[in-house]
């Protein structure tokens, strides 16, 4: 705007200065004219020409009259425009200092809008993770309660289960305490039936050779009937007793038990063999122990075959595991395949010329149950029998706590 303004008053001095020098020009140009004039006419006078050049000046002072009163215009013209421009310029720098100010606001108002927005974000972060925090405990105590329902659910079911084993268990025991009384008072009742009948027929004889053989008749009864009682006595004495560990050397312990039964009538012409180490020993009851030996080494004895002379009983044992397993082998008279499977049950006689109560194998069967222990059998009619036992370590099963109601003899 100051750049316009200079050219213009620049421009206007210089049309006045042209405007004079024209001025001038002129009144020379006139004046020369009337020089040259006065040679050819004498009728000019001079006063014509003095008010002609008067005119011409006061033209010009007029001119330049009006060219002062123009710069006059220009100079009040300039302050003017100069005012307006200072004015042009604070409006523009009060324009600035607003804008600048207004920049400020908004700057302030976006920090400012940026904190509430961070301090929003923050709180909101926060309180997902305070919500996802306490989601997860009340996850992690659901997922607790859950695990403590099941593990709850899991002992009910167990304990549920054990009641009903022990129900079964129970159910079973009073069947065979049932059938235990039955049979025992049936077998009682036989010896004794016979012995009351021997003597009521004795009271009457006076032949001494026929009171011998009256006598000879009871005692067969008695000892029947001592056999049988001792067999219940066994068979209850194997379910309520506890167990006793003691330490046993097993070829030593069971030689002893193989003396015990000798009897001319059934050891006779039956070779009896026991193949195992001779440091083999065994931690268990001697009591069971000597219980389930006995029974089968008898029954090898009692039911081997007459027809043949090279009868045997073989007697293996070795170590397996956590504990030892013993076959019990003979080449007798064997079962009958349709026996098996109810051989070890209560007065079962597998076969039919057995004098015996029929309680052997079962008490077996309950002796090797109630050692934690395991018996199975192998048998052929007229080929022979064979029973294969374990018999697990006492000490080892005590120690780990599987076995209750065991003492250890040291």
């Amino acid at each position: 705007m100051l750049l316009l303004y200079s050219c213009w008053a620049l421009t206007m001095k210089a049309l006045r200065i042209i405007l004079f020098s024209l001025a001038t020009a002129s009144a020379l140009f006139v004046a020369t004219r009337v020089g040259a004039q006065n040679e050819t006419k004498s009728l000019m006078d001079d006063g014509k020409i003095y008010r002609e050049i008067d005119s011409l000046i006061h033209l010009l002072s007029n001119a330049h009259e009006d060219m002062d009163k123009k710069d006059i215009l220009n100079k009040l013209l300039y302050k003017h425009l100069e005012g307006n421009h200072q004015s042009q310029d604070y409006g523009k720098q009060a324009l600035q200092t607003a804008k600048l100010n207004n920049s400020r606001i908004i700057i302030f108002a976006c920090i400012g809008g940026l904190a509430l927005i961070s301090m929003l974000t923050f709180y909101l972060f926060k309180s997902h993770r305070l919500k996802q925090r306490i989601n997860e405990q009340l996850k992690d105590r659901v997922e607790l309660k859950d695990l403590e329902l099941s593990e709850l659910i899991k002992l009910l079911q167990e304990e549920i289960e054990a009641h009903k084993k022990t129900q079964s268990r129970l159910e079973a025991i009073n069947a065979e305490l049932n059938n235990f009384m039955y049979r025992s008072s049936h077998d009682l009742k036989g010896p004794l039936a016979s012995i009351i009948g021997i003597t009521n027929i004795a009271k009457d004889s006076n032949s001494k050779k026929e009171l011998f053989d009256y006598l000879n008749m009871i005692s067969q009864s008695t000892g029947r009937l001592d056999v049988i009682l001792e067999t219940l006595v066994n068979a209850i004495r194997v379910a309520d007793s506890p167990v006793e560990i003691s330490l046993i050397d097993f070829v030593k312990f069971t030689t002893q038990i193989i003396k015990d039964l000798e009897n001319p009538k059934h050891s006779k012409n039956v070779r009896i063999e026991i193949d195992a180490d001779e440091r083999l020993q065994l931690s268990t009851d001697k009591k069971l122990f000597i219980t389930i030996m006995q029974n089968l080494i008898d029954n090898s004895l009692k039911y081997k075959k007459t027809t043949i002379e090279d009868s045997y009983v073989t007697i293996r044992a070795k170590k397996h595991g956590k504990g030892i397993r013993i076959i019990i082998s003979d080449n007798g008279q064997g079962i009958p395949e349709d026996q098996q499977p109810k051989v070890f049950d209560m007065f079962v006689r597998s076969n039919l010329k057995s004098t015996g109560t029929g309680l052997g194998l079962y008490i077996v069967k309950k002796a090797v149950d109630k050692l934690d222990g395991s018996i199975s059998l192998q048998s052929k009619r007229g080929i022979g029998t064979s029973f294969h036992l374990f018999i697990p370590d006492l000490r080892i099963s005590a120690s780990k706590g599987s076995l209750k109601s065991a003492y250890i003899n040291n």
